[in-house]
């Protein structure tokens, strides 16, 4: 009984040190998103995660951000039985790469997070005002165009029970375009002409590659056509697509690349 008396505190020690570092922040990969492996809060809290639309807004321009442009990224969560919040909040682009440049406008509640590839809540950040919590930042667009770029959040709407059970976990995201400022030169790996195209596309492919698979992504990052190329050339009809600018993920023999296609 002595050894299970003496044991039962220690036991506790973990749990508390959980408890303690997410109140005072995420210690990082828990957003959601594809490039953390869709892992959220519920790592350690309880229950499955509720998705929530329209959480994550942003004064990017509809026609797309600017390379080296400097933007506002708010992140608003709701929920009226909270009785704290907790937050972490990254950037991808279409092949999951980390997009990192944020930078904090309020450092008394907000924290940079997983090598600075995601900005979360400090606890001093946590208390709600009203039904919800406003957290705002700044991110720098990258220098030059990386495509579609999703913002992706996993939110903890805690009870305040001072443990890891009965908290309500949310995600939520949003996709932002580049400003159709010119197109992205090709790689070595793959390439396709013409580009602008009114609908065919000719598709050519290294001998590294035997077989790839191409993605043809819309400019906020949706899937809108899937398809397989073999080595050496081929041609695809893209005119039953709306006119407009369009992203190639070319997938291959250990290597992933995106290309920006023009269709008018």
């Amino acid at each position: 009984m002595k050894t299970f008396t003496y044991f039962l505190p220690l036991l506790a020690i973990p749990v508390m040190m959980i408890f303690m570092a997410n109140k005072s922040g995420s210690q990082g990969a828990f957003s959601g998103s594809p490039g953390d492996n869709g892992i959220t809060c519920t790592f350690c809290h309880a229950g499955t995660s509720i998705n929530a639309s329209g959480w994550i807004t942003t004064n990017i321009p509809s026609n797309g951000y600017n390379p080296g442009a400097v933007y506002e990224i708010t992140l608003t969560a709701s929920d009226a039985a909270a009785a704290r919040f907790g937050f972490e909040l990254t950037a991808e682009d279409a092949l999951n790469k980390k997009i990192a440049g944020f930078n904090l406008t309020n450092a008394t509640e907000t924290k940079l997070s997983n090598s600075s590839k995601a900005v979360t809540h400090t606890s001093a950040g946590t208390d709600p005002s009203g039904n919800g919590k406003t957290w705002s930042f700044e991110w720098t667009a990258p220098a030059a165009d990386a495509g579609p770029i999703t913002f992706y959040a996993a939110v903890n709407a805690a009870n305040g029970n001072s443990s890891t059970s009965g908290d309500i976990i949310y995600t939520t995201s949003t996709s932002v375009s580049p400003a159709a400022t010119g197109i992205r030169e090709l790689s070595g790996s793959f390439g396709f002409y013409p580009n602008p195209s009114t609908g065919l596309v000719n598709f050519e492919m290294n001998a590294s590659n035997a077989d790839a698979e191409l993605v043809i992504l819309n400019s906020k990052g949706q899937e809108v056509m899937i398809s397989r190329i073999s080595k050496g050339s081929s041609q695809i009809d893209l005119s039953h697509l709306p006119k407009g600018m369009y992203f190639v993920k070319f997938t291959g023999k250990g290597s992933s690349e995106l290309q920006k296609l023009i269709l008018q």
